[in-house]
């Protein structure tokens, strides 16, 4: 299995969530919204549902439960922690695609190069192979990320 970062083009979307209909969490981002880091953090917890820990446990996640703990709450280590773990998906398999992609941190281009490296060197590594090595009976996942390009047709690899 080969976790990967694709570009594709709009009109390659309905293919993508024909391929993973079975036994996969696809999970879909407007990249319009994402203008800040922030707005990436945030919007990612909310994509994927990341639990809030507090002094009472874990209650699952529901819209505002992050900026309730506070400002900072919410960081890349905090990220990254989540994005290792991901049990409460319950799926073998993830599918992220972020629409309007070239939209996505616009005016950010240095956040922007993080996220892609972040996810191209800690996610879908993790995911492919690590886990195994890392957590007892840890199991890998296919983690594929698509990068939805409306303007053009992407040519294939």
């Amino acid at each position: 299995m080969k976790n990967r970062i694709r570009d594709i083009s709009e009109t390659d979307i309905s293919a993508i969530e024909e391929q993973y209909a079975e036994n996969s969490c696809i999970l879909k981002l407007d990249g319009r919204r994402i203008q800040t880091e922030s707005d990436w953090l945030y919007n990612m917890a909310e994509l994927f549902m990341f639990p809030v820990y507090t002094e009472n446990g874990n209650i699952p996640w529901f819209r505002g439960a992050f900026e309730k703990q506070g400002e900072h709450f919410m960081n890349w280590h905090r990220y990254d922690d989540w994005m290792s773990d991901l049990e409460w998906l319950g799926t073998d398999s993830v599918v992220l695609i972020i629409e309007h992609f070239p939209e996505m941190l616009r005016n950010e281009p240095e956040v922007k190069e993080y996220v892609i490296n972040d996810l191209k060197n800690t996610v879908l590594p993790w995911w492919e192979s690590e886990v195994v090595n890392c957590v007892v009976e840890g199991k890998r996942k296919a983690f594929n990320v698509y990068l939805v390009d409306d303007n053009s047709v992407i040519p294939e690899d």
